[in-house]
């Protein structure tokens, strides 16, 4: 808002010396369009208004003594260098300062040492002429793109990103930014309760309609296509798991892989989306990168990757091993069901979201989850 209080402070200036010239320099009217200037300040930017106010008793004190215009001009433009430099000691030079103390508290990080398991071996699946499955399904993976790009619409989103960017903007920057030009900036300004993890439950809400999930029907085979409703309202709950599991709202201020302030580790902040009339009994993390061969994280609360960091593995089971297979080769969803019990292992896929830390391509299969379901007894 600098730039709107300059264009009005040149507009006031212009006002009130041409006006000294028409009208001469003992007129009120000089004075009266000040005064209004201040008036019309009071109400939208206090620095304006402040301005306003010390430009009309420089017009005044002038007209009091009949200074030439040429004194009106110089005293006027000296009125306005104090009103510039009032503020900039009252309000932007403590906010600031403030700024400064946030940025200790949420400095720019590196991600790399984070994630140089990427750079591991993996064991590979079978050759693909052997599967019926493409790569990944790119119209669907910028389907869940989108749906994460929508949680970050959200006032709390812009509110804790907008105020981590901030604190780590160059001084220039923060001070055209800073709260004196503008009450229209307040909402994303850099305070220590913005920064913090709030708000961010519930959002399963703003994911997915929870009450139109049902995993498909009993079947003897492990695939099940997603044109078959069933199966593909489960795979958008499992979207929605990746969604809330990897929530955007918690990547923090982004810049690059070097440079990477607030991030929050990805876990479940509130129970995942479930199905209608079926439990998640189970569900844990597959690792993909993190080791030589793939590997099950076992824990019995819900995945939460600062917590699995020294947590112990199993190896994949028959199931797992042969689902994981059509998942690197395109698939979303493998799915093994009874009449009482259900099997899911789901793909965690690298979004354009994911990469702008994760040394992967876009659609790249960096995980999966695996599920475990009961028919919920009425």
């Amino acid at each position: 808002m600098l730039y709107v209080a300059l264009i009005l402070t040149g507009i006031l200036l212009l006002i009130a010396n041409v006006s000294v010239r028409s009208c001469g320099p003992k007129s009120p009217v000089p004075t009266v369009l000040c005064a209004v200037c201040t008036g019309l300040g009071c109400l939208c930017y206090p620095l304006f208004a402040v301005n306003s106010l010390l430009v009309c008793l420089a017009v005044v004190g002038c007209a009091a003594v009949g200074a030439r215009p040429s004194r009106v001009l110089l005293a006027s433009l000296g009125m306005t260098v104090v009103a510039y430099g009032l503020f900039a000691i009252a309000l932007i030079a403590p906010e600031i300062n403030e700024w400064s103390e946030l940025r200790d508290q949420y400095p720019m990080e590196s991600m790399a040492d984070r994630l140089s398991y990427e750079e591991r071996p993996t064991k590979l699946p079978a050759a693909r002429e052997e599967h019926h499955n493409g790569p990944p399904n790119l119209v669907r993976l910028a389907d869940i793109e989108k749906r994460s790009d929508d949680l970050t619409k959200t006032f709390d989103y812009h509110r804790r990103v907008g105020g981590l960017e901030r604190i780590h903007a160059g001084t220039v920057q923060q001070f055209i930014k800073a709260r004196g030009f503008g009450v229209g900036r307040m909402p994303v300004m850099a305070t220590p309760e913005n920064l913090k993890n709030s708000n961010l439950e519930g959002i399963n809400q703003l994911i997915v309609d929870l009450q139109n999930a049902e995993p498909p029907e009993s079947s003897d085979s492990i695939f099940v296509s997603s044109d078959d409703p069933a199966a593909a309202a489960a795979l958008n709950q499992h979207e929605a798991n990746v969604l809330h599991f990897a929530n955007a709202n918690k990547f923090g201020f982004v810049r690059d892989r070097e440079h990477v302030a607030g991030f929050l580790p990805h876990e479940f902040i509130d129970r995942p989306a479930g199905f209608r009339s079926w439990k998640i009994e189970k569900l844990e993390l597959v690792s993909l990168l993190k080791f030589n061969e793939p590997a099950v994280y076992i824990s019995n609360e819900l995945p939460k990757m600062k917590d699995l960091k020294d947590a112990k593995t199993r190896p994949l089971d028959s199931f797992e091993s042969q689902a994981l297979n059509a998942l690197r080769l395109g698939d979303d969803l493998q799915v093994q069901s009874t009449t009482d019990s259900i099997r899911m292992l789901g793909s965690i896929r690298a979004l354009k979201q994911c990469i702008k830390c994760h040394s992967v391509e876009r659609g790249e299969l960096l995980g999966a989850f695996s599920y475990q379901l009961r028919a919920e007894r009425k």
